[in-house]
């Protein structure tokens, strides 16, 4: 029963009680009913969808008092870790799972890879990857997108590219979290050619998502990636503010004002939520396009469709003034 309202909690939508799954360990104990590692495997992935790295591991020492830990455990922990942004800590877990003799799974790689990806520990990264290769359980896509993050972050993105071939010259299912991934470090390394190879790739394998089509976009000359939205319009799908937005600041890249304007207006006329974010790329692409009478209109308008305008939208306007001359 405990296991089950943890589950519940575990699921909820859409800020996850972390306090109440400790409240309820703590109820446990209380009327002296052990939980077992399932129920407190339960609990750590409650605090860490809630970023409560400190309270997984508190769970975690309450287990190794009485309680073997699991692998499950052990990834749990370090993903809550690496959410936390502490590769220390996730680093100290990895080495105790391996000294239980506690085999890790893809999940327990991408976690640990992500943690070094956050400190743009690509050697390190690929070090593990190399080392989980070796296994008979073997990383799989979730690990080689950790180690791609990894190697972007650190601007390694040859590297990155690399592992993306080596995924799939290993048969592994390609997955839109790779796929973002690769797209992603080929708008870094100015790749789009490559990132055209990538999203024939996808298409024939998993469904493009939301954060795929924004890291093709961003990957793409202003054309294709106008193009490709178009496409995701034709499927039937809605855009979010970030594909919208990913897509104005891409015209602005290309010197494209009118068709920023163009994009901004479509996310309005079809129900896409007001962003300031949106907004500020439109103005920054009429200020690289010297239109500081429609960068003005922009910002005047912010307001009214309850946008707020911050600091980078009134620094693009005022560039925009200082480029058309307009004082």
């Amino acid at each position: 029963g405990y296991a089950r309202v943890l589950g519940a909690l575990q699921n909820a939508r859409p800020k996850l009680p972390w306090s109440q799954a400790i409240s309820l360990l703590g109820s446990m104990q209380a009327c002296r009913v052990r939980p077992n590692v399932v129920v407190c495997n339960t609990a750590m992935s409650c605090c860490e969808r809630s970023s409560q790295w400190q309270m997984a591991g508190l769970v975690l020492q309450g287990l190794r008092s009485g309680i073997e830990p699991s692998a499950v455990t052990y990834s749990t922990a370090m993903a809550a870790a690496s959410r936390g942004g502490n590769l220390e800590a996730a680093r100290g877990l990895w080495e105790e799972m391996r000294q239980r003799r506690l085999p890790p799974d893809d999940f327990t790689y991408s976690v640990l890879l992500q943690a070094c990806g956050r400190e743009s520990a690509w050697e390190e990264a690929l070090l593990l990857l190399s080392e989980g290769l070796r296994e008979k359980e073997k990383p799989g896509p979730g690990a080689f997108a950790g180690a791609m993050g990894a190697s972007h972050r650190g601007s390694q993105w040859p590297r990155a590219l690399g592992l993306f071939a080596d995924i799939r010259n290993l048969g592994l299912e390609l997955d839109s979290v790779t796929c973002g991934a690769a797209l992603g470090t080929c708008a870094a390394a100015e790749k789009w050619p490559l990132a055209l190879e990538l999203l024939a790739a996808t298409r024939q394998g998993p469904a493009l998502t939301q954060v795929t089509y924004c890291e093709a976009i961003a990957a793409l000359p202003w054309e294709q990636g106008l193009a490709l939205m178009m496409e995701l319009l034709a499927r039937g799908g809605r855009p979010d503010a970030a594909v919208y937005t990913t897509m104005i600041n891409a015209c602005a890249k290309g010197q494209q004002w009118e068709a920023a304007m163009l994009v901004l207006s479509h996310m309005l006329e079809h129900g896409g939520p007001p962003s300031t974010a949106a907004h500020n790329a439109a103005i920054s692409a009429c200020e690289r396009g010297q239109q500081a009478e429609h960068a003005l209109s922009l910002l005047d308008r912010m307001s009214e469709r309850a946008a707020d305008p911050d600091v980078i939208s009134f620094s693009a306007a005022i560039s925009a003034c200082e480029k058309g001359h307009l004082w």
